[in-house]
Protein backbone atom coordinates (compact mmCIF):
# COMPACT_ATOMS: atom_id res chain seq x y z
CA UNK A 1 0.00 0.00 0.00
CA UNK A 2 1.56 3.70 -1.12
CA UNK A 3 1.69 6.43 1.44
CA UNK A 4 -1.11 8.32 -0.75
CA UNK A 5 -4.07 5.03 -0.35
CA UNK A 6 -3.09 5.19 3.73
CA UNK A 7 -3.43 8.60 3.73
CA UNK A 8 -6.74 8.30 1.88
CA UNK A 9 -7.94 5.20 3.50
CA UNK A 10 -7.13 7.00 6.86
CA UNK A 11 -9.30 9.76 6.43
CA UNK A 12 -12.15 8.27 3.95
CA UNK A 13 -12.86 5.07 5.19
CA UNK A 14 -11.65 4.91 8.55
CA UNK A 15 -13.44 8.02 8.83
CA UNK A 16 -16.65 6.09 7.51
CA UNK A 17 -16.23 3.28 10.01
CA UNK A 18 -16.37 5.72 12.87
CA UNK A 19 -19.23 7.82 11.95
CA UNK A 20 -20.92 4.21 11.59
CA UNK A 21 -19.93 2.81 15.31
CA UNK A 22 -21.05 6.58 16.43
CA UNK A 23 -24.41 6.15 14.50
CA UNK A 24 -24.77 2.89 15.63
CA UNK A 25 -24.83 3.60 19.26
CA UNK A 26 -26.94 6.51 18.85
CA UNK A 27 -29.95 3.90 17.04
CA UNK A 28 -28.97 0.96 19.65
CA UNK A 29 -30.00 4.02 22.19
CA UNK A 30 -32.61 5.04 20.98
CA UNK A 31 -34.21 1.76 20.74
CA UNK A 32 -33.27 0.61 24.00
CA UNK A 33 -35.04 3.30 25.65
CA UNK A 34 -37.78 3.80 23.42
CA UNK A 35 -39.18 1.00 20.91
CA UNK A 36 -37.75 -1.20 18.24
CA UNK A 37 -37.20 0.01 14.44
CA UNK A 38 -37.10 -1.92 11.35
CA UNK A 39 -34.96 -0.04 8.69
CA UNK A 40 -35.02 -0.53 5.25
CA UNK A 41 -32.22 -2.92 4.54
CA UNK A 42 -28.83 -2.08 2.68
CA UNK A 43 -28.95 1.16 4.14
CA UNK A 44 -26.12 3.30 6.25
CA UNK A 45 -26.66 3.79 10.40
CA UNK A 46 -26.22 7.22 9.77
CA UNK A 47 -29.11 7.29 7.65
CA UNK A 48 -31.02 5.61 10.03
CA UNK A 49 -30.45 8.32 12.10
CA UNK A 50 -31.72 11.13 9.57
CA UNK A 51 -34.67 9.06 8.61
CA UNK A 52 -35.40 8.69 12.34
CA UNK A 53 -35.34 12.87 11.87
CA UNK A 54 -37.68 12.94 8.73
CA UNK A 55 -40.37 10.75 10.49
CA UNK A 56 -40.84 12.60 13.29
CA UNK A 57 -38.66 11.69 16.24
CA UNK A 58 -36.56 14.52 16.53
CA UNK A 59 -37.56 15.06 20.31
CA UNK A 60 -36.75 11.23 21.32
CA UNK A 61 -33.45 11.88 19.39
CA UNK A 62 -32.18 14.93 21.44
CA UNK A 63 -31.38 13.26 24.40
CA UNK A 64 -29.09 11.19 22.84
CA UNK A 65 -27.14 13.57 20.51
CA UNK A 66 -27.04 15.67 23.56
CA UNK A 67 -24.18 13.01 24.95
CA UNK A 68 -22.32 13.11 21.30
CA UNK A 69 -20.10 16.60 21.44
CA UNK A 70 -19.45 16.90 17.48
CA UNK A 71 -22.71 16.39 15.55
CA UNK A 72 -22.49 18.18 12.28
CA UNK A 73 -24.78 20.86 11.68
CA UNK A 74 -22.68 20.57 8.23
CA UNK A 75 -22.64 17.57 7.32
CA UNK A 76 -26.64 17.23 8.33
CA UNK A 77 -27.20 20.29 4.99
CA UNK A 78 -25.33 17.84 2.98
CA UNK A 79 -27.35 15.15 3.27
CA UNK A 80 -30.41 17.54 2.93
CA UNK A 81 -29.42 19.32 -0.45
CA UNK A 82 -27.58 15.75 -1.78
CA UNK A 83 -31.32 14.50 -1.42
CA UNK A 84 -32.66 17.96 -2.75
CA UNK A 85 -30.56 18.24 -5.89
CA UNK A 86 -31.35 14.54 -6.86
CA UNK A 87 -34.47 13.93 -5.33
CA UNK A 88 -35.47 16.87 -8.48
CA UNK A 89 -33.46 14.88 -11.04
CA UNK A 90 -35.36 11.85 -10.88
CA UNK A 91 -38.33 12.17 -9.36
CA UNK A 92 -41.26 14.62 -7.58
CA UNK A 93 -39.53 16.37 -5.00
CA UNK A 94 -42.13 17.47 -3.26
CA UNK A 95 -42.46 14.49 -1.45
CA UNK A 96 -39.14 15.05 0.35
CA UNK A 97 -40.41 18.44 1.47
CA UNK A 98 -42.24 17.86 4.87
CA UNK A 99 -39.28 15.65 6.36
CA UNK A 100 -36.77 18.39 5.75
CA UNK A 101 -38.39 20.53 7.97
CA UNK A 102 -37.89 17.95 10.41
CA UNK A 103 -34.31 18.30 11.07
CA UNK A 104 -32.64 20.24 13.94
CA UNK A 105 -30.46 22.42 11.37
CA UNK A 106 -33.24 23.71 9.70
CA UNK A 107 -35.81 26.83 10.14
CA UNK A 108 -37.58 26.69 6.78
CA UNK A 109 -37.29 25.80 3.53
CA UNK A 110 -38.29 28.14 0.20
CA UNK A 111 -38.60 26.39 -2.74
CA UNK A 112 -38.30 27.68 -6.54
CA UNK A 113 -39.13 26.26 -9.92
CA UNK A 114 -35.06 25.22 -9.68
CA UNK A 115 -33.70 26.76 -6.73
CA UNK A 116 -34.03 25.83 -3.20
CA UNK A 117 -33.27 28.58 -0.38
CA UNK A 118 -32.77 26.75 3.39
CA UNK A 119 -32.62 29.53 6.01
CA UNK A 120 -30.96 27.13 9.32
CA UNK A 121 -28.81 27.27 12.41
CA UNK A 122 -25.53 28.40 10.26
CA UNK A 123 -27.29 30.98 7.85
CA UNK A 124 -28.93 31.12 4.52
CA UNK A 125 -28.28 28.18 2.01
CA UNK A 126 -29.02 28.63 -1.55
CA UNK A 127 -28.57 25.87 -4.65
CA UNK A 128 -30.05 25.80 -7.86
CA UNK A 129 -30.38 22.36 -9.51
CA UNK A 130 -27.90 22.19 -12.67
CA UNK A 131 -30.09 21.01 -15.36
CA UNK A 132 -31.61 24.82 -15.35
CA UNK A 133 -28.17 26.99 -15.79
CA UNK A 134 -27.06 29.56 -18.26
CA UNK A 135 -23.71 27.82 -17.99
CA UNK A 136 -24.47 24.97 -21.38
CA UNK A 137 -21.69 23.02 -20.39
CA UNK A 138 -22.54 22.22 -17.51
CA UNK A 139 -26.51 22.06 -17.99
CA UNK A 140 -25.87 19.90 -21.00
CA UNK A 141 -23.60 17.46 -18.73
CA UNK A 142 -26.19 17.28 -15.83
CA UNK A 143 -28.82 15.89 -18.09
CA UNK A 144 -26.52 13.53 -19.88
CA UNK A 145 -25.04 11.87 -17.04
CA UNK A 146 -25.97 10.53 -13.87
CA UNK A 147 -23.21 11.48 -11.47
CA UNK A 148 -24.83 10.46 -8.16
CA UNK A 149 -22.21 10.18 -5.33
CA UNK A 150 -19.33 10.55 -8.59
CA UNK A 151 -17.95 13.35 -7.64
CA UNK A 152 -14.25 12.66 -8.43
CA UNK A 153 -15.28 11.17 -11.83
CA UNK A 154 -17.49 13.30 -12.98
CA UNK A 155 -14.98 16.18 -11.82
CA UNK A 156 -12.42 14.72 -14.70
CA UNK A 157 -14.93 13.40 -17.05
CA UNK A 158 -16.18 17.65 -17.02
CA UNK A 159 -12.73 18.40 -17.41
CA UNK A 160 -11.63 16.04 -20.36
CA UNK A 161 -14.60 17.45 -22.14
CA UNK A 162 -14.19 21.17 -21.21
CA UNK A 163 -10.45 21.74 -20.63
CA UNK A 164 -11.23 25.57 -19.73
CA UNK A 165 -13.06 25.12 -16.93
CA UNK A 166 -11.15 24.47 -13.50
CA UNK A 167 -11.87 21.69 -10.84
CA UNK A 168 -10.71 22.08 -6.80
CA UNK A 169 -10.59 18.77 -4.63
CA UNK A 170 -10.87 19.87 -0.35
CA UNK A 171 -11.29 17.84 2.40
CA UNK A 172 -14.87 19.03 3.46
CA UNK A 173 -16.99 18.12 6.73
CA UNK A 174 -18.27 14.79 7.60
CA UNK A 175 -20.55 14.13 10.72
CA UNK A 176 -18.89 13.32 14.14
CA UNK A 177 -15.78 15.79 13.43
CA UNK A 178 -14.58 13.57 10.55
CA UNK A 179 -14.23 14.73 6.99
CA UNK A 180 -14.15 12.87 3.71
CA UNK A 181 -12.38 13.96 0.22
CA UNK A 182 -15.06 15.97 -2.44
CA UNK A 183 -14.57 17.15 -5.87
CA UNK A 184 -16.54 19.72 -7.90
CA UNK A 185 -16.11 22.49 -10.76
CA UNK A 186 -15.47 26.37 -8.98
CA UNK A 187 -17.60 28.46 -12.38
CA UNK A 188 -18.14 32.17 -12.00
CA UNK A 189 -21.44 31.51 -10.72
CA UNK A 190 -20.07 29.26 -7.83
CA UNK A 191 -19.47 25.55 -6.99
CA UNK A 192 -21.00 23.09 -9.22
CA UNK A 193 -21.29 19.73 -7.51
CA UNK A 194 -22.40 17.02 -10.35
CA UNK A 195 -22.39 14.10 -7.29
CA UNK A 196 -25.44 16.48 -5.50
CA UNK A 197 -26.86 17.97 -8.74
CA UNK A 198 -26.35 21.27 -7.61
CA UNK A 199 -25.02 24.82 -7.87
CA UNK A 200 -23.73 26.24 -4.47
CA UNK A 201 -23.41 29.46 -4.22
CA UNK A 202 -20.04 30.32 -3.02
CA UNK A 203 -20.95 31.58 0.40
CA UNK A 204 -23.56 28.53 0.81
CA UNK A 205 -20.56 25.84 -0.23
CA UNK A 206 -18.56 27.89 2.59
CA UNK A 207 -21.26 27.32 5.00
CA UNK A 208 -22.02 23.73 4.29
CA UNK A 209 -18.85 22.55 3.32
CA UNK A 210 -16.29 23.86 5.37
CA UNK A 211 -13.95 23.08 2.75
CA UNK A 212 -10.12 22.64 3.31
CA UNK A 213 -8.77 22.94 -0.55
CA UNK A 214 -6.53 20.54 -1.61
CA UNK A 215 -5.77 20.75 -5.11
CA UNK A 216 -6.99 23.07 -8.10
CA UNK A 217 -6.57 21.88 -11.83
CA UNK A 218 -7.56 22.81 -15.19
CA UNK A 219 -8.32 20.25 -17.33
CA UNK A 220 -5.75 22.17 -19.90
CA UNK A 221 -2.93 20.97 -17.47
CA UNK A 222 -4.50 17.68 -16.17
CA UNK A 223 -2.11 15.31 -18.39
CA UNK A 224 0.62 17.16 -17.18
CA UNK A 225 -0.25 17.13 -13.58
CA UNK A 226 -0.70 13.50 -13.77
CA UNK A 227 2.79 12.74 -15.70
CA UNK A 228 4.16 14.15 -12.29
CA UNK A 229 2.84 11.20 -9.57
CA UNK A 230 4.89 9.11 -8.40
CA UNK A 231 4.97 5.53 -6.67
CA UNK A 232 4.25 7.63 -3.14
CA UNK A 233 0.53 8.74 -4.47
CA UNK A 234 -2.37 6.77 -4.84
CA UNK A 235 -2.16 4.78 -7.66
CA UNK A 236 -4.22 5.16 -11.16
CA UNK A 237 -7.01 2.76 -10.26
CA UNK A 238 -8.46 5.92 -8.31
CA UNK A 239 -9.99 8.97 -9.98
CA UNK A 240 -7.12 11.10 -11.43
CA UNK A 241 -8.50 14.21 -9.41
CA UNK A 242 -8.45 12.37 -6.36
CA UNK A 243 -4.70 11.25 -7.08
CA UNK A 244 -3.81 14.70 -8.08
CA UNK A 245 -5.23 16.57 -4.12
CA UNK A 246 -3.76 13.25 -2.10
CA UNK A 247 -0.59 13.99 -4.14
CA UNK A 248 -0.57 17.78 -3.09
CA UNK A 249 -1.77 16.41 0.57
CA UNK A 250 1.49 14.67 1.22
CA UNK A 251 3.53 17.15 0.02
CA UNK A 252 1.86 19.77 2.06
CA UNK A 253 2.22 17.61 5.51
CA UNK A 254 4.93 17.98 7.77
CA UNK A 255 7.81 15.66 7.47
CA UNK A 256 9.22 13.75 10.67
Amino acid sequence: MTMGERLYQSIQYKGKERIEEQADWIIDRFQARYFPISFPQNISNMNKVYMLMENGYLDKLLPILAAIHFYSFEAELQYIVMNLGYSHRVTNPDCIYAGIEQFPSIHSLDVGRNWFELNTKLGIVRVATLQALRDQPVAEFARKYDCYALCHEATYEFLSQNPEYYGETSLIANQFGEKHYHSYIKTNEGCVDFANNVLWSRESFQIVMSPEKLNRVQGLTLDKALRGLNGDDLPDTYSPVLRLAVSKQLKNMPRK
